[in-house]
C-alpha cells in the first residue's frame, strides 16, 4: 500500500491530543498515525478518534517501532528485562558473562523507560487494531537495519 507523498500538498499543521482531534467527522480519506501509538498507555480512545475523522471507506495508516526485532544495541527504549527476554537471557547470566558491558546496568527494573508505553509486535498490533477497525493489515518494514510495523486499516 505505497503512498506517493509528492502527489499531496503540504498539510497545515495543527497541534492536538490524539483523543480529541479538531476535525469534523469523516474529514479525511487517509489518516497517517506515525510513531505515536507506542506512546499511548491506552490506545483505544485515539483509535476511535482516528476512525471518527476518517471517511467511511477511507484508510488509517499506523506505524510503530518493532523493537523486538532490533539488534540489542538498537533497543534503547526497552527495559532491561524486555531486552533480556528478546534474547532469551537472564539478568544473572548476562551479569556473570563478559558481555554484560553491552547491556546497560542502570536500575531499569524499577525505572523503565517512559518514552514507550507499549512495545508492539505484529500479533499485538493486529489484536489492538482489530478492536477498532475492520480488516487491519500489519506488515513488517525495515529501513537501514531498523524494524518497524506498518498497518493499514479500513474504516
Amino acid at each position: 500500500f505505497p503512498v506517493d507523498l509528492d502527489a499531496y500538498p503540504l498539510p497545515r499543521m495543527v497541534q492536538a491530543g490524539a483523543e480529541t482531534l479538531p476535525y469534523r467527522t469523516g474529514a479525511f480519506d487517509t489518516v497517517v498515525f506515525a510513531e505515536i501509538i507506542e506512546h499511548l498507555s491506552n490506545p483505544y480512545p485515539a483509535l476511535s478518534e482516528l476512525r471518527r475523522v476518517t471517511r467511511p471507506g477511507g484508510r488509517v495508516i499506523i506505524t510503530t517501532p518493532d523493537e523486538h526485532r532490533w539488534a540489542p544495541e538498537r533497543r534503547p527504549l526497552m527495559t532491561l528485562d524486555e531486552r533480556l527476554a528478546v534474547d532469551n537471557l537472564t539478568f544473572e547470566a548476562v551479569y556473570a558473562h563478559e558481555t554484560r558491558r553491552a547491556v546497560r546496568t542502570t536500575d531499569e527494573r524499577t525505572h523503565p523507560h517512559l518514552w514507550h508505553s507499549w512495545h508492539y509486535d505484529a500479533p499485538l498490533l493486529r489484536r489492538v487494531l482489530a478492536d477498532a477497525f475492520r480488516g487491519a493489515r500489519v506488515e513488517p518494514l525495515c529501513y537501514g537495519g531498523w524494524y518497524f510495523l506498518c498497518a493499514e486499516a479500513r474504516v
